[in-house]
């Protein structure tokens, strides 16, 4: 890989890497700080809310407060509590219907007495009910207390006290309609954000007010309880910066609890929303990013190349001192390093120049060519190679430790490798079956300790790569350098293999006919043997 393609990558991808790095910290930054101001906006959202929410309840106490701080309805309940007068009983009803009628948002006002009964009311619904064992009148008879019932209605309920002693209980419904107006307000809030409130029965939550994505929610089958909420009724002030709704959509909520009312209060707003701009500010850093990389890398590509073509250059020049021109005149550089590197390279040249002249050694002598010697000298290697390669015997070079140095084309193919792949490998070890390689070895040593003539020709078996044998008649002879030192062997072997095949056939054939010529004869001296007994012994019969 060329330094300039090596420079232009390793400096885009520092720059990928320092871009990407300041980007990715720049958005979270950004992103924290998104995330701060909407926590500090719910923050006080939430508590302007919880402020808000206490002073109607407050004011709803106060309402009933005015009510049974009312001397004359007091007495009036105390002479119904001796006497149980009729008369007694429509004075009041005339009274509480007077304060229901001065406040709109009143819905009804019942008076009870201390055995839990209704005396009287502005509620038809109500009259002569009992109420006994509701907890906000077992409450109400000791203080003031405010509840909220369901989705409809506020319920504030607290003691008549008449010289010190409770004498009934006043109950109020009154119309949430102030309370939703000030839940449902939602300045501030964008398009997603809302503030809820709950209450708790037993271990249901009731939400007061519908929700603002109620139909969402009821579309997707959602029942969900936000966990912000269950906090919230705990009593559990807490931030939530990735929370799920009651939609299951990631939220960043508040929580606050209300003493009076055991009211939960959760402020929320959709992350979506909030991070919404950042995605915006994401397309602009990565634009950003791309074009500082493009300048970044353009830099970066004028300054590589500025570099790379001296060291080019000089590259080009000492190949063409290696091709024979010792004469060439090196060009300044605008580097200093390259530039130094030349002056030494010039010196260097002076030097060989003068030890050209005294000692009379020649270019060619030294390696240093022309570009036509080595082309001619490329040309006469190629076609002693052709001409090994056409060799129908295989043709070997080794050095003295056995490594191949050279092997012809009909060799590879007899042995069954590939062209090359057997150069520099130990001929002994890979080619010689082991039961050979000794004595082999041996004849490789005879002929580099100048016995070539004990080594001269030799047959033996060599593997193929599959593990096939095959016997090689060898003519050896060495290889000498310009001192006349032995540097290596040169091989040329014949595949006789199929010949020693026919000539072990013909041997056995004609030790069968020898064998066969011997007991035939043997057979013939025995009947000649046998006619002379029997001749004899009919020579003696005559007798």
């Amino acid at each position: 890989m060329k330094i300039q393609t090596k420079m232009v990558m390793v400096f885009v991808l520092l720059m990928i890497m320092i871009t990407s790095f300041l980007g990715v910290i720049n958005f979270n930054n950004v992103q924290r700080e998104f995330l701060t101001e909407t926590i500090n906006h719910l923050q006080t959202t939430a508590q302007s809310r919880v402020d808000h929410i206490e002073d109607y309840l407050n004011q709803n106490i106060e309402r009933l407060r005015l009510i049974t701080s009312r001397t004359q309805l007091r007495e009036v309940l105390k002479e119904y509590d001796l006497h149980l007068g009729l008369e007694d009983a429509a004075s009041m009803q005339d009274i509480i219907k007077d304060s229901k009628d001065a406040i709109q948002e009143i819905e009804s006002i019942s008076l009870i007495g201390l055995d839990g009964k209704t005396i009287t009311s502005t509620d038809q619904a109500m009259l002569g009910k009992d109420i006994a064992d509701e907890d906000y009148f077992i409450q109400g008879k000791d203080q003031n207390i405010i509840q909220l019932i369901g989705k409809e209605n506020i319920l504030v309920s607290g003691p008549f006290i008449l010289d010190g002693k409770t004498i009934g209980v006043c109950v109020m419904i009154v119309d949430p309609v102030t309370l939703k107006d000030i839940v449902s307000d939602d300045t501030g809030l964008g398009q997603t954000g809302e503030v809820l409130i709950a209450t708790k029965d037993n271990d249901e939550i009731i939400f007061i007010f519908d929700r603002k994505f109620e139909q969402e929610a009821s579309s997707k089958g959602s029942d969900l309880i936000a966990e912000p909420m269950r906090r919230a009724l705990s009593n559990d002030r807490q931030v939530f910066e990735n929370s799920l709704d009651y939609r299951g959509k990631q939220v960043i909520a508040i929580s606050r609890y209300l003493e009076l009312g055991k009211l939960g209060l959760v402020a929320k707003i959709d992350r979506s929303e909030v991070f919404a701009p950042t995605e915006k500010l994401k397309i602009l850093l990565l634009f950003i990013s791309i074009i500082a990389l493009a300048i970044t890398s353009l830099g970066i590509l004028i300054i590589s190349r500025s570099i790379a073509m001296p060291i080019n250059e000089l590259t080009d020049e000492v190949d063409r001192i290696t091709k024979g021109e010792i004469d060439l005149h090196l060009k300044p550089s605008t580097i200093h390093e390259i530039d130094s590197l030349k002056d030494s390279l010039s010196r260097i040249l002076s030097s060989l120049k003068l030890a050209l002249l005294k000692t009379g050694v020649s270019k060619e002598e030294l390696g240093l060519t022309t570009e036509e010697a080595l082309k001619e000298k490329k040309e006469a290697e190629s076609k002693a190679q052709q001409y090994l390669d056409i060799a129908a015997v295989i043709i070997l070079a080794l050095d003295k430790e056995g490594n191949i140095k050279l092997l012809n084309k009909s060799g590879y193919s007899l042995l069954g490798y590939k062209p090359g792949e057997l150069l520099g490998k130990n001929w002994f070890d890979t080619c010689i079956p082991k039961k050979e390689a000794e004595n082999t070895k041996n004849l490789h040593k005879l002929a580099f300790d100048g016995k070539s003539d004990m080594a001269k020709d030799h047959e033996n078996h060599i593997l193929t790569k599959d593990g096939k044998q095959i016997v090689i008649r060898w003519h050896n002879s060495v290889i000498k350098d310009d001192k006349g030192e032995i540097i290596g062997t040169l091989s040329s072997g014949e595949d006789i293999t199929e010949k020693k095949k026919i000539e072990i056939t013909d041997k056995k054939k004609n030790e069968q006919l020898e064998r066969f010529a011997r007991i035939a004869v043997g057979r013939e001296e025995t009947m000649i043997a046998l006619k002379k007994k029997i001749a004899e012994l009919e020579k003696h019969k005559k007798r």
